[in-house]
């Protein structure tokens, strides 16, 4: 679920961010108080923003940040967070600290791409996966063939499987299964 935060200023944004996203959003902005979007910003797992206050208020929270950065500096006003993924295209225009870009293009922002974003909450949400088949043969087996689909378009996800002891023979030289660990339910 994705929930849009910002000011009157940020509806137009919000209204087209929402229309890409076939109205799968809850949009927010203009609708709260500062007080209540720092409530609801606490229910998040992770808060995409822009150099903002509402960045450094997620930061506060402790929150799993992507921080896209465009005319400003992040190393001038970063995240104060751990958790924080600043995504900046340093280009040689930018930072210029402007609201309005003086070269008319917006690239520092405009260029950078959704698939960014999406390749950073992917590698920090998914970079582990357990599976749980531990009696089933059938179902081992079944479950084995989704592994290459995964380790393809996470190559770098860890996966770790638990089953039966006696099974874990039919795993053991699998390349995509970084541990098996057994339990003996008899």
């Amino acid at each position: 679920q994705v929930w849009l935060f910002g000011s009157d200023k940020d509806k137009e944004a919000a209204e087209q961010i929402n229309k890409e996203a076939a109205g799968a959003c809850i949009d927010f902005t203009g609708r709260t108080s500062l007080a209540e979007a720092v409530d609801l910003m606490s229910l998040v797992n992770i808060v995409v923003t822009n150099d903002s206050g509402l960045m450094h208020v997620a930061a506060a929270l402790d929150k799993k940040i992507i921080a896209l950065y465009g005319s400003s500096d992040p190393s001038f006003t970063p995240p104060l967070n751990a958790k924080a993924h600043v995504i900046s295209l340093n280009l040689d225009c930018s930072p210029c600290f402007k609201r309005e870009c003086p070269l008319g293009h917006t690239r520092c922002l405009t260029d950078i791409k959704p698939d960014q974003v999406i390749n950073v909450i992917w590698n920090d949400c998914l970079m582990k996966i357990a599976i749980v088949k531990l009696s089933a043969l059938g179902d081992i087996v079944h479950a084995m063939v989704a592994l290459q689909f995964i380790k393809a378009h996470f190559p770098e996800i860890q996966i770790d499987w638990i089953v039966e002891e006696r099974f874990a023979e039919v795993l053991e030289n699998n390349p995509d299964i970084n541990h098996i660990l057994t339990v003996n339910l008899k």
